[in-house]
């Protein structure tokens, strides 16, 4: 009879509820570190100056009062389209940088970082 030691020494499979929290914990640990990149890639050299045209646009967009907004972006309620339009310019400006530059100025932990670049579909 073979005994299986593999079994004695694996961690316990995590539940479903579990991945899911350290996800979010994961995701609210990032948000902080999100504006401080954002504005250090705005005055990066390495950055794109298109990449840098479309985010300025697109936080102009979700400045605006909500009159103008009106319709602009179907399929979404009015309030949250210029949230809309400043995370995908955000998203659009860190992928962008590419990776080599968003790992030089991220300031937060690895989890975090891995998250960030895979939502940001940031190539290597």
């Amino acid at each position: 009879m073979v005994e299986d030691t593999h079994a004695a020494t694996a961690h316990p499979a995590a539940s479903g509820a579990d991945l899911v929290d350290s996800y979010w914990g994961t995701f609210v640990e990032l948000l902080p570190h999100v504006p401080p990149l954002l504005r250090a890639l705005a005055v990066d050299a390495r950055v794109p100056v298109s990449a840098k045209a479309v985010t300025a646009a697109t936080v102009g967009y979700a400045l605006l009062p909500v009159g103008p907004r009106l319709g602009r972006l179907p399929w979404t309620p009015v309030a949250l389209s210029g949230l809309l339009a400043a995370f995908l310019g955000g998203r659009h400006l860190i992928a962008a940088a590419g990776y080599d530059v968003v790992r030089d100025l991220w300031g937060g932990s690895d989890a975090g970082f891995g998250l960030l670049v895979v939502c940001a579909g940031v190539n290597h």
